[in-house]
């Protein structure tokens, strides 16, 4: 039996001191005990469990993969060390080690900053966008000089260029007209950083997507479905660049053999029945 069609281009179906203090300083934004924050510069990568992970265990009884993640309360945070450089109207306040991401429980954000004249600097907003698979911007509602929170517009912008390095500028213009900008380079990312996954990560979720799209290839035929597979399609066309065509196809066959594996340990109704769980409903 063939794999389903490789979608192409054309085929669009549809942790140091000065941080933990840092960070301790903007309680109003983190209200955690001091103690916890020991935790949090321990270099864990953080990854987040989504929708592929789940499908993959639903369907293909794998075992969902081992991640670490930093996480303190409800929050989860991510520090990512470079040469930065933070200017408040104008003048260099320092910024030797770098930035702290953290994504609160209340769907917050915070960009952490450690100056050498100000203790801590920090940008705060609302809503994050990403866009595509290696930039994200934060838009800003608030910035934190020491403890002190101003009302202020603006936005951090996180991007990994195509040699791996790394950029991040928050830029925000203060209610009472000051001007506050923060800028980092670092020549790697060293954890998942304002909703941009590591590219390595980025890789084991593209196989996993591949593999979950051979599966439903394979239960079309098996299981009389028909499964609307287009956002499957556009997630596998992302992952061309990345994977390689070659590589796309020997994971698509992987996921058909997933199938029928599965289908003679629990048999096919029971492997019919998890795969209608997958996102894009299926109908007989």
């Amino acid at each position: 039996m063939a794999p389903p069609p490789i979608p192409s281009d054309t085929t669009r179906p549809r942790s140091s001191d000065h941080f933990q203090q840092a960070v301790i300083d903007l309680s109003d934004e983190l209200p955690y005990r001091a103690e916890h924050w020991s935790d949090i510069f321990r270099g864990m990568l953080m990854i987040s469990s989504s929708r592929i992970w789940i499908a993959l265990v639903l369907a293909c009884g794998l075992a969902a993969p081992a991640v670490a993640q930093t996480q303190v309360g409800d929050a989860v945070i991510a520090m990512q060390a470079g040469p930065c450089k933070v200017v408040l109207n104008e003048a260099d306040i320092g910024c030797p080690k770098g930035a702290v991401y953290s994504r609160l429980g209340n769907g917050r954000h915070l960009v952490n900053f450690v100056a050498k004249d100000i203790a801590t600097v920090g940008f705060a907003g609302q809503k994050l966008e990403t866009t595509g698979q290696d930039a994200s911007v934060l838009w800003l509602d608030g910035a934190y000089i020491n403890q002190q929170r101003v009302e202020a517009d603006g936005q951090c912008a996180f991007a990994r260029k195509a040699g791996g390095n790394v950029e991040l500028s928050c830029r925000a213009i203060l209610r009472d007209g000051r001007k506050l900008s923060a800028t980092l380079r670092a020549r790697e990312q060293t954890e998942t950083f304002m909703g941009v996954a590591l590219a390595d990560s980025r890789a084991e979720s593209c196989e996993r997507i591949v593999t979950v799209y051979g599966v439903i290839g394979r239960a079309q035929l098996q299981c009389n479905f028909r499964h609307d597979t287009s956002n499957w399609v556009e997630d596998v066309r992302k992952c061309m660049p990345l994977l390689g065509e070659d590589r796309v196809k020997e994971l698509m066959r992987q996921g058909m053999e997933l199938f029928d594996s599965r289908e003679k340990q629990t048999g096919r109704d029971a492997q019919c029945e998890m795969v209608k769980q997958l996102p894009g409903g299926v109908a007989r």
